[in-house]
């Protein structure tokens, strides 16, 4: 069992129990999104100024990434960016649509060493419900710096081409009195479309048992200095009728 599927019951349990006892508790999204499907975008940006601030303002913008559309079983990116006049940022948030599993999360922050650039944090992100958040000791906005979350999801198999799918919303913690907001409002979706060609094969080789053979790992092709032999026995070893028949049922 997963970490994730072992969390997820966890707090299922928790939930009903407390529900017996005439509590509610919210699935630690923090926030619930919402759209409009007929005016949804795939880019958004807020910001806000308050007396913690001293009147100078924080932005917060999120934007899908691959042109905003996304296939069954295929993946999304979110890309979260916060800028503003200095202060640090100890935290991002992204708010991802139900059933989408996390698979890498990156930041983009000014690094003492190195500057800007991006750095792997999926293993230091936290993960509640729908909410994937990364923290640290602060990150710089000033000189124009910013601080950015990369998130990628893979999508459930079970989306339906030519529909919409709410894409979230965002949130960061400003390290300043008043500086912590979740938005709502960002009216985000994303497109399904329908698999490519590509994509219904790999479907199809990974529902034959076939795995990444079409990755030409090392392991799949074995040594280089017989490729010919490798490869004979790669054919060798196909079940084609399987390969076909799930192909036509794709």
């Amino acid at each position: 069992m997963s970490r994730r599927t072992f969390t997820r019951i966890a707090a299922a349990g928790a939930s009903a129990a407390l529900i017996a006892t005439g509590m509610s508790v919210a699935m630690g999204t923090g926030v619930a999104s919402a759209y409009d499907a007929e005016t949804c975008a795939t880019s958004a940006q807020r910001s806000y100024d308050n007396f913690g601030s001293f009147g100078t303002d924080y932005y917060l913008s999120k934007e899908i990434l691959n042109d905003g559309v996304v296939a069954p079983d295929g993946t999304v990116t979110f890309l979260i960016k916060s800028w503003g006049a200095g202060a640090l940022i100890s935290e991002l948030r992204d708010f991802h649509p139900e059933g989408f599993e996390l698979e890498k999360a990156e930041i983009n922050v000014s690094w003492v060493l190195g500057g800007q650039g991006w750095e792997d944090a999926t293993a230091r992100a936290v993960e509640s419900g729908n909410r994937v958040s990364v923290r640290g000791a602060g990150w710089t906005t000033a000189g124009g710096a910013t601080a950015a979350l990369r998130t990628t999801y893979r999508a459930p198999s079970d989306l339906e081409p030519g529909t919409k799918v709410d894409a979230g919303g965002a949130g960061f913690n400003v390290v300043l009195a008043g500086g912590d907001h979740d938005w709502t409002d960002l009216n985000l979706c994303a497109t399904v479309r329908a698999k490519n060609a590509g994509e219904q094969v790999s479907g199809s080789l990974d529902n034959a048992g076939l795995g990444s053979v079409n990755t030409a790992s090392a392991n799949a092709f074995g040594s280089l200095t017989d490729p010919q032999g490798s490869i004979a026995g790669i054919i060798n070893n196909l079940d084609f009728g399987k390969i076909i028949g799930g192909a036509m049922g794709s």
